[in-house]
């Protein structure tokens, strides 16, 4: 029951937060069938948006993208507040997909860039599995 509250609770602290970054499913060690979140969003000329999420070490993220225009994205973690490092980085791409390993315990963010004028439709999918390969809930 408590842990159907906190979830609760997470989801509306969630959706006041305006959809910018998005928590990472819970961990609760449960083996279940998860499917792929997808999300769409418009990012207007000279925006960015970011999807941010954490990872265990060993925990994999599959993640899927397409878009309307051409756009810049990398996958990406700070190491401390002046120090980015980079696991994947394109720019003038449409469609992208990979999957990412944590080493470690970390937040990793997907990061998409519009440098044009005009807004650009993105819709991504994303799915955190556990070490053992099995979708995290």
């Amino acid at each position: 029951m408590r842990l159907a509250i906190i979830a609760a609770l997470g989801i509306l602290l969630a959706g006041c937060a305006g959809g910018m970054v998005k928590q990472a499913p819970a961990n609760t060690g449960e083996a279940a069938e998860a499917a792929p979140a997808t999300q769409r969003v418009s990012i207007d000329g000279g925006d960015v948006y970011e999807d941010c999420f954490e990872l265990e070490a060993g925990q994999s993220m599959h993640y899927e993208f397409n878009s309307d225009g051409e756009l810049g994205y990398n996958l990406h973690w700070h190491t401390d507040a002046h120090n980015v490092k980079y696991e994947a980085r394109e720019t003038g791409v449409k469609t992208g997909k990979g999957t990412f390993t944590a080493g470690q315990k970390e937040y990793y963010c997907l990061m998409w860039q519009n440098k044009g004028q005009l807004p650009v439709s993105l819709r991504f999918s994303t799915m955190i599995k556990q070490a053992s390969g099995v979708p995290a809930r």
